[in-house]
């Protein structure tokens, strides 16, 4: 049996999910949001990525019998994920297939994993990646720095799939790294 993945929430940080991604929930359009992540220097390399991810209720809280969606904690349970990650792979927790691979040389390696793609030099400096999620098509883009660079796209089938629990924005970063959500945009097709 797989491990479930769980979340760690930092003190001060807004824990509410529905006030901070109700926009998650309008299907049929196309969403960029742009992330910035810096890290400090030093000479151990770090981790991040971004991505969006689809999280379940709180089990501690199940099993009090308090029903609260907003609540993040250890104990929120990861569902389905898309991942970019600063060592140039693409991860999922879905079969995942690489529609455009962009200016990069992808290598297969499973069913939820491709690698090669762009590296993130973290160390001391501030980065941008840009990810478009499309909905309707069931598509993510990737870009680092620029939206005008050849995207990666991604195709996820079950990114089409109905669920209760809404796509949100997905950012895991290691000690020494900050985050933030530069831009969101809901981009209406005609």
């Amino acid at each position: 049996m797989a491990a479930k993945m769980r979340w760690r929430c930092v003190p001060g940080v807004q824990r509410s999910r529905r006030a901070a991604f109700s926009w998650a929930r309008i299907l049929g359009r196309c969403t960029r949001l742009v992330f910035e992540v810096c890290g400090i220097p030093c000479k151990h390399e770090k981790f991040a990525q971004v991505g969006i991810a689809r999280v379940g209720a709180d089990e501690a809280d199940a099993l009090e019998g308090v029903a609260d969606e907003s609540k993040l904690s250890v104990f929120t349970p990861l569902l389905d994920s898309v991942c970019f990650t600063s060592c140039g792979d693409i991860q999922a927790t879905m079969p995942i297939e690489v529609a455009s691979p962009g200016d990069h040389h992808l290598c297969h390696r499973t069913s939820d994993w491709w690698s090669g793609g762009p590296e993130w030099d973290l160390k001391g400096r501030a980065l941008r990646a840009y990810l478009e999620v499309d909905l309707v098509r069931g598509d993510l883009s990737f870009r680092l720095e620029s939206w005008t660079e050849e995207p990666i796209v991604v195709s996820c089938p079950d990114l089409l799939t109905e669920s209760p629990r809404p796509w949100t924005p997905l950012v895991s970063i290691s000690q020494g790294h900050e985050a933030r959500i530069c831009d969101l945009h809901l981009v209406c097709s005609s």
